[in-house]
């Protein structure tokens, strides 16, 4: 999966270098079979041509990641204008589709074939100790929340981790926590992940703001199908840089060996739990 991942990476990177253009904005809508918008997305791309093989991409990403609930069915691009390009015509289409597809398992029914993860009783025991689990006292569930021991307890802290919640049972949606404290505004728009080398761009829904004599902004949200190619990478990384971009101004972050190994971890335990993006 991973070499895979890189693969497309590569080759859009290719794509990118002969275009020798400006990124453009572009919305991505992903609808159900009543026609409903889903969930909408931003991407930033050099062309009509790349920005839809990114969404056909992440489409077949959704496909896959969303069997169970079978909620998405179609999807659409527009330009910043709001343009339709869904139908934009290039010569090696139909080619780049069925690259993309063969990414992904077929299921002799025709619909898309998804692993059940079943719980490692070994991998979770070995995993715990590095992990605080902190009891929701007021939740009839009796929910309780698995945190890296190294996730800073407070906001005014720089701070990437993964997290989840478990009750009677059952594993919660992953989600992901991103923490920046600085002297300067940023109002992060986006975050984009050098994972080894490859940049995978991060769109958050909701970017939240503090200050004292010092600046803080966070971003805590459920991590979606959409984001499976980051979680893939992390899961499989050697190093990672992050950098905050914001209205006027960027920030970059260089992850520690201890905060790539965590993120790892916490990948780790959430599958070996039986959780799944």
């Amino acid at each position: 999966m991973k070499n895979i991942f890189y693969l497309f990476i590569f080759a859009i990177m290719i794509i990118i270098g002969m275009s020798g253009c400006n990124k453009q904005s572009y919305k991505v809508e992903y609808y159900d079979k009543y026609g409903n918008v889903i969930i909408t997305k931003e991407l930033d791309e050099y062309n009509d041509t790349l920005a839809y093989l990114t969404a056909y991409r992440n489409f077949r990403v959704a496909l896959k990641n969303d069997i169970e609930e079978k909620t998405i069915e179609s999807f659409k691009v527009f330009k910043e204008d709001g343009t339709d390009i869904t139908n934009v015509e290039f010569s090696t289409k139909e080619k780049e589709e069925k690259e993309i597809n063969e990414m992904f398992i077929i299921s002799e029914g025709g619909g898309e074939q998804k692993e059940g993860l079943k719980k490692d009783s070994t991998k979770i025991k070995n995993l715990e100790p590095y992990f605080n689990i902190e009891k929701d006292e007021f939740d009839i569930k009796g929910t309780q929340w698995i945190k890296p021991k190294s996730a800073p307890k407070y906001v005014n802290r720089n701070g990437i981790y993964f997290y989840f919640a478990e009750a009677n049972g059952k594993i919660g949606k992953l989600r992901l926590r991103i923490q920046y404290y600085g002297d300067d505004w940023l109002f992060i728009q986006k975050c984009i992940f050098n994972i080894d080398g490859f940049p995978i761009e991060y769109m958050p829904n909701n970017v939240r703001r503090d200050n004292d004599s010092m600046i803080w902004e966070w971003i805590d949200e459920e991590v979606t199908p959409f984001e499976a190619s980051l979680v893939d990478a992390l899961e499989n990384c050697n190093s990672v840089k992050v950098k905050f971009v914001g209205k006027d101004y960027s920030d970059v972050r260089t992850l520690s060996a201890k905060e790539v190994t965590d993120i790892k971890k916490s990948i780790e335990l959430y599958k070996a739990k039986g959780g799944s993006i």
